[in-house]
């Protein structure tokens, strides 16, 4: 047979494969990949493209999808896909493939990046989140693991307006003075307890918060009107970000008193 007659032979590729599982060739991996597009693979195939393979990431979700119906370890293809996301930051469907990831022993650094990306993206651009991921976090920090402060807040927003076990409401009141202290306050802040607020000072004001674009320059215009209807010329200042693209403006209004606002964004 001439080479190419061989590698157009399915059963000559998995003879190769078999051969040489433990090392990496780039055409190999392309025939393997090919292979498995074609329905004609069996576990050898899955465990080398596991193994090495590194392409287009719906590609690779295809070789963790297989290998995880085989039984393959999936520990390196999970990593590589994690990788490439963080990388691009497009994450789409992922979750499941980092949470195998994550019961295998996973690189910190990684694991952190990966955490921090998801919780900077539920609290700045509203990306949905789950359960599972707010777990994930918890369970890092309660065996005091190093996690981006961003994941706390992430927490306590995912838990705003929820009853929790006292063990999570203890965390949540942790992390509340924690974030205040450091001057990561954000509007939703409002809704936790009175006295929560009250320890940290924050019970006596009204929070006003916006998302803007990046390098976005935020300017807010405002005024207050008091109880006898006489109201204020718009005041205008310009607002650095507290986290990120999240502009917040703190204010204190007495009795009667209510605020009028917009922000302008250039």
């Amino acid at each position: 047979k001439t080479l190419e007659e061989e590698f157009a032979d399915p059963e000559a590729v998995l003879r190769m494969i078999r051969e040489q599982e433990q090392i990496e060739d780039d055409f190999l991996l392309y025939l393997a990949f090919e292979l498995l597009k074609e329905g004609l693979y069996d576990k050898a195939v899955l465990n080398y493209l596991a193994q090495f393979y590194c392409g287009a990431t719906c590609d690779m979700k295809l070789v963790w999808q297989k290998a995880k119906e085989y039984g393959v370890n999936t520990k390196e293809i999970a990593e590589r896909i994690i990788t490439q996301m963080l990388f691009s930051e497009v994450m789409f469907g992922e979750e499941d493939i980092f949470e195998d990831y994550y019961t295998g022993k996973p690189y910190f650094r990684l694991k952190q990046a990966y955490l921090a990306y998801i919780a900077r993206m539920y609290v700045v651009k509203y990306r949905q989140i789950s359960e599972r991921t707010i777990h994930m976090m918890l369970q890092e920090l309660m065996q005091k693991e190093y996690l981006a402060d961003i994941c706390k807040v992430a927490i306590l927003r995912y838990y705003v307006g929820q009853e929790v076990e006292p063990a999570i409401q203890y965390l949540l009141k942790e992390y509340f003075v924690e974030m205040c202290e450091k001057h990561m306050v954000f509007a939703f802040f409002m809704d936790y307890p009175r006295e929560w607020q009250r320890e940290v000072q924050l019970y006596d004001k009204v929070l006003v918060e916006y998302h803007g674009t990046l390098k976005g320059k935020v300017k807010i215009f405002y005024r207050i009107q008091r109880e006898d209807h006489s109201i204020d010329d718009y005041h205008s200042e310009t607002l650095l970000p507290i986290y990120d693209t999240v502009f917040v403006k703190e204010f204190v209004l007495y009795e009667g008193e209510s605020l009028q606002y917009y922000f302008e964004e250039t």
